[in-house]
């Protein structure tokens, strides 16, 4: 298992708060596409299969 990055551990609060990846995009100002790839890397981290419980 890896350290999340602090851009993955920003990701992963907002995934807990249950934010859809559209909107986390937005108030971070990046594309919907690079909070996809911050999920994959943080659920290969995690090694978890889903981000949801």
């Amino acid at each position: 298992m890896y350290e999340l990055t602090p851009k993955e551990f920003e990701i992963l609060m907002c995934v807990v708060a249950g934010r859809r990846n559209e909107d986390i995009a937005k108030s971070l100002v990046i594309s919907r596409r690079t909070v996809e790839a911050h999920v994959s890397h943080i659920l290969g981290k995690t090694n978890c299969d889903s981000r949801v419980l």
